[in-house]
Parts: C-alpha cells; sequence; structure tokens
C-alpha cells in the first residue's frame, strides 16, 4: 500500500500517483520523483503494486541521503534500498507488526 504521506526528517512528503511522469526536461519518463522544496514524491501509478512500494522506498533513500548531505551514487541508493526491503520484514516483528 502506498502512503498518502510520508516523514523523511522533520519534513512530511505528501505521495501521490499520478499518470504520466515526466522528469525536469519534460521528456523523459519517470517511475519516481522527489521534489524537495515541494515536500511532494511523484509516483507513475501504471506500475506494479510491489514496483510502487520498492520506487517510494528508494525515493525515500534519496531524501534520507539529501537531509544528513550523504554524496552517495544511484547504483548505491538502489543498493540500499534493497537491503533494507530485504531486512524490514523481520525487522518489523521486532515491534510486533
Amino acid at each position: 500500500m502506498i502512503p498518502n504521506s510520508h516523514k523523511i526528517m522533520l519534513f512530511t512528503f505528501s505521495v501521490i500517483e499520478v499518470d504520466r511522469l515526466l522528469g525536469d526536461n519534460q521528456i523523459e519518463e519517470l517511475n519516481c520523483h522527489i521534489k524537495y522544496n515541494e515536500c511532494l514524491i511523484e509516483i507513475d501509478k501504471s506500475m506494479d503494486q510491489q514496483v510502487k512500494e520498492m520506487t517510494l522506498l528508494h525515493e525515500l533513500m534519496h531524501g534520507l541521503t539529501a537531509f544528513h548531505s550523504i554524496k552517495i551514487s544511484e547504483a548505491e541508493v538502489e543498493r540500499l534500498t534493497y537491503g533494507l526491503a530485504s531486512m524490514l520484514p523481520e525487522i518489523m516483528t521486532w515491534w510486533g507488526k
């Protein structure tokens, strides 16, 4: 399930699904995009639900690293995203979820 909003640090980002998501150049098609100045995360609604969830986690990683001024590559964000996703089910059991 994709939430309507998600916190990154002290900021609450709205999360919306859009029909066709284009990059800043209005040509490149994107799966997801985070707009820091608007506290907004946009996700392409045509994607499979699992892909949307992983894509949202990926954007949250971008937000977390950006707010902490951590410079990492897109490949590193991807590895962290999949690593965290693989651990989340077990981690959630710690809190009885």
